[in-house]
């Protein structure tokens, strides 16, 4: 599998990042790690290291806890 990235270690730092941001967010549901996963994806997206297909794990993400929050999953800022 050939990368369309030319700065692979870069994108690999940004993938770590955002990925700890997703999972950040997918524990503590709230509205300050929603806001820094946001915050993140949109950087990396304006910087070219998210793809398509990582763009729409962070969008399913974000909907997926979104949805489950309407239904009684309660938020906690700590």
């Amino acid at each position: 599998m050939t990368s369309t990235f030319r700065n692979e270690p870069k994108h690999l730092m940004t993938i770590g990042v955002i990925g700890a941001a997703l999972i950040d967010y997918q524990v503590r549901k709230t509205t300050t790690a929603r806001q820094q996963l946001v915050e993140l994806a949109s950087a990396a997206i304006t910087a070219g290291e998210l793809d398509d297909q990582e763009q729409v794990v962070v969008g399913h993400v974000l909907t997926q806890v979104a949805a489950n929050n309407q239904f009684g999953v309660t938020q906690h800022d700590y």
